[in-house]
């Protein structure tokens, strides 16, 4: 999923699935947000089936990048337990060399690229 517009994109699976990236958007200094919970991550990843991209032994159920350049970064909220998982580097997600952070909780592992402000709880 693609997003350009400006603002936060609140996670409704009820109207979301399948998703295995959530591209924030590149060089716009929007500021954009994503808030997702456990929740939503478990909803989301019982569609999708995974992104085919494993890390540390597990597959890496969805990936989250977007604008980390400038002052005004996107940013990623996680909330309900996730644990740090190490990093992993890949150019297959965004078509060149880019390290995300691995963050994983209840046996699903969300990936989100370094550079971006990440409240994660």
């Amino acid at each position: 999923m693609l997003f350009t517009s400006s603002g936060t994109i609140l996670f409704d699976a009820a109207r979301m699935n399948n998703l295995e990236t959530i591209d924030l958007g590149k060089n716009g200094d929007n500021n954009n947000a994503v808030t997702l919970s456990l929740a939503d991550v478990l909803g989301l990843s019982s569609t999708s089936g995974g992104t085919g991209i494993s890390a540390g032994g597990d597959d890496i159920d969805l990936f989250i990048f977007g604008d980390d350049q400038g002052e005004v970064r996107d940013d990623v909220n996680l909330s309900g337990g996730w644990t740090a998982n190490g990093t992993v580097t890949t150019s297959v997600v965004t078509g060149s060399e880019t390290t995300f952070n691995l963050y994983v909780a209840s046996g699903v592992q969300v990936a989100v690229q370094q550079g971006l402000d990440q409240l994660v709880a």
